[in-house]
């Protein structure tokens, strides 16, 4: 059960929850939703690093994620990774997303 509760609220866990989302990706390695919630909760506490390994690897799982993409970005920006932002801009841009990719442009711009 609190692994089903850990997927559904990352945010909002206490230790006890973040350690069942990594034991949850080091259960199912391949589901870019459980490293999604994971790199959240990791996000939340301030884990910088380690949420940005744990987005790469959604995103790397779940390719075609505009929401991943989108948040990749976002989090490029907040930490400086001017690289990263440009191809997740770029990326965003080449699927559509031009509102998303500027709220980028504007969020690495005025941090």
């Amino acid at each position: 059960l609190l692994t089903v509760i850990a997927l559904r609220m990352p945010q909002t866990l206490g230790r006890a929850g973040l350690e069942t989302l990594i034991e949850a990706t080091k259960q199912r390695p391949r589901d870019a939703e459980a490293w999604d919630r994971r790199w959240r909760a990791e996000a939340a506490r301030g884990m910088t690093a380690e949420a940005s390994a744990s987005l790469s690897r959604a995103l790397a799982l779940d390719p075609s994620s505009v929401e991943l993409h989108e948040e990749h970005g976002r989090m490029a920006a907040r930490t400086g990774d001017a690289a990263t932002v440009l191809a997740e801009t770029t990326w965003l841009r080449a699927h559509g997303y031009d509102g998303r990719a500027d709220a980028i442009a504007r969020q690495r711009e005025n941090p």
